[in-house]
């Protein structure tokens, strides 16, 4: 039961990393606001 709920807390918590992740990677970059909204948007 504890493995289960790993694995479910590791698939609510991914999509909040990969987020992360690629908003800090589009603010490295110095884009505008623009591109990071559509970067969070996907």
């Amino acid at each position: 039961m504890a493995l289960f709920n790993l694995g479910v807390a590791t698939l609510v918590y991914l999509p909040f990393v990969v987020l992360s992740n690629k908003a800090q990677t589009v603010i490295e970059q110095e884009e505008s606001e623009e591109d990071i909204a559509n970067a969070l948007k996907f």
